[in-house]
Parts: C-alpha cells; structure tokens; sequence
C-alpha cells in the first residue's frame, strides 16, 4: 500500500526486496533480526578553507594515534574536504553511516594539529559527524520478503566494500526472483523447486558478507582504533611505519586477514618479530578477526597522497590484474 499526496493506492507483489538502508523499515517489520553494534568511533566530515597547505597540493593524508585525517582539494562551498577518524562522542543523532550533529571548530582544529598537519581553519563551511556501526541481518529472507544492500548488512567504510556489496547482492537476487516469479502461482518451474533458487539467496550472500565484515572491521581497527596495537603498527611502534591489510581466500575458513607491515631503518625484520605482532593481534581483536598471516614489505604500494593501494597488494598476492595504476606513486 503506497500513501501519497494523490492518494492510496495498493500494488500486488508476489515478491518484496527491502533496500531501505541500515534503519530498514521492512527488515523490522518482517521481524528479521539484527546482529551488530555500533563502533566506538566515527567519522567526522567538513568543508573549509585553510591556511598553511603546500602551494596546489593535491589530496593529503595523515596517519596519527587518533587515526587517519584526509584533506582533499574537493569541498563543496570551501576549498578543502576533511575526512577524519576519532573515538564517537556518543552524540546517538542521526542514522547509521548519515551526517548527523554540527562538529565545532576547535575540534576540526584539534584533530589537524594532532595528526600533525601544519593547517589552520580559515574558514568553516559545513561540519558533520557520521556515527558508523558494523552488523549482519540474521536472515536474508523470510518467506517472500528479502534485505539487501545497508538492509542486510553494514560495514565500516574502510576498503570501500558497501556500495559494490549491495550491487552483488542485486545481481545475485535480480535472476532469481525473475525466475521464481516467471513459474505457476510462482511455483515450481520447468521441473525445478524455485524456493530451493530462492533459500539460495540467503546462503551464498550471507556467507559473503560475513566474510566481508571480517575484513573491513579488521581494516577499520587497524586506520581508526585509538588503541594499544593499532595506533602502534600506525605510527608509534619504533619499529612499524606502515601497515596495509587485505582479505586473502583460504580453503578452510574462506576469507583470512593477511598484514603488510613496513618497518623503521635499520629494524629487522625477524621471526621473533612477527609472532610478537601476531599475538597482539589475537589479544585485542580476538582469533576471529586477527590477522593470520604478516608479511613485511618495505616497499608497500602508495598513491601519491601516501595512501596504501590494498587493491593493488591483493592483485600482487594473489596473482591478479594490477588495473589501473595511474595513481601510484612515482608513476608519471
């Protein structure tokens, strides 16, 4: 049943696809559960305008104990785009992964002199805080209702994996629900049980997507967490410079974290070493989500803002295409 401002008018479906965002309306509805929690940090965005940046300089990133702080050269009504990682000021305004409360000034200000940038706020243009939370529906379908994309799963934005998740679990469902609705009274078709396609859905995009939460919750501790480990492989351990982290398949347990650790001059990279960083890992994330494998590179991919490439240490340790690498840095 649709209401609008001409009128009510109601629509017969055999088949209902809730998209409707992490705060689905149809998820709660249909009584399908939720598995999360929301994260101890979030993300804080504004456009400005700030002196003190390098003369045309491009996008910036900054690698501190709160986490990591961007500058792009892309703000709308100012300059610059801040893009910033700190512990959530417990501010519950707002939706999941949406701009919510106005962030003052001096905290901007704050967060740049503490990531050591020599910026300073000229001029605020718009501010905003975005509370995050990483979760996973119990089911992806309950009869003939179905989530998908931000209804079915959240993530934290590191990796970027949201956007294209929700496109594959479109394509995935797309087919089916095309052939399911295609049979008698949406019934069997040709000799096939399409519940059977349908229970399908569930299995094989459920399946994905914790595996995906494993990575990107694991990605996201390791850029944003103010904690022991994290803000030590970042940039206070003596010995660690860099990190970059990607899922890597395995037979077993179907997705692994694996870890990319650049070390200070003169630090060697031993065995020793390398079990003192896999221990950490299992003691604040727990065997679950820890990396299982560490390898040290002190050549790790980067754009020529600074950034690790993850895509492209996955393409390299798995043997995969490179694509486009037109951004890496000391390329023309």
């Amino acid at each position: 049943m649709l209401r609008s401002s001409h009128g009510v008018e109601t629509l017969r479906c055999p088949f209902v696809v809730g998209c409707d965002g992490p705060d689905s309306v149809v998820r709660n509805c249909a009584g399908v559960g939720w598995r999360g929690r929301p994260y101890a940090k979030e993300v804080v965005l504004a456009n400005l305008e700030a002196n003190g940046m390098p003369p045309g300089a491009g996008a910036q990133v900054f690698a501190g104990r709160q986490g990591l702080l961007f500058l792009f050269p892309l703000g709308e009504q100012a300059t610059w785009r801040l893009l910033a990682t700190r512990a959530s000021a417990g501010d519950t305004r707002g939706s999941v992964g949406q701009p919510g409360a106005v962030v003052p000034e001096a905290e901007l200000q704050r967060l740049l002199s503490d990531a050591g940038t020599d910026a300073w706020i000229e001029r605020l243009a718009w501010s905003a805080r975005v509370p995050l939370r990483c979760g996973i529906a119990r089911r992806f379908r309950r009869g003939r209702l179905f989530v998908a994309g931000d209804a079915a799963h959240n993530y934290s934005p590191a990796t970027g994996q949201g956007m294209n998740a929700g496109i594959q679990d479109a394509v995935n469902l797309g087919w089916k629900l095309a052939f399911a609705a295609s049979g008698p009274a949406n019934g069997p078709t040709s000799g096939f049980d399409a519940d059977v396609l349908l229970d399908s859905y569930d299995g094989e995009r459920r399946a994905a997507a914790y595996r995906r939460l494993l990575l990107t919750h694991t990605s996201f501790w390791a850029e944003a967490s103010t904690g022991r480990l994290p803000s030590w492989l970042r940039a206070e351990h003596p010995a660690v410079t860099e990190v970059g982290v990607i899922g890597r398949p395995d037979p077993v347990a179907g997705n692994v974290v694996k870890a990319f650790v650049s070390l200070g001059h003169g630090v060697e990279p031993t065995p020793e070493l390398k079990r003192e960083l896999l221990s950490f890992g299992r003691r604040r994330l727990g065997p679950a989500v820890a990396p299982k494998e560490i390898s040290f590179d002190q050549n790790l991919p980067k754009t020529r803002s600074g950034k690790v490439m993850r895509r492209l240490l996955r393409a390299r340790e798995l043997g995969l295409p490179t694509g486009d690498v037109s951004t890496l840095e000391g390329t023309a």
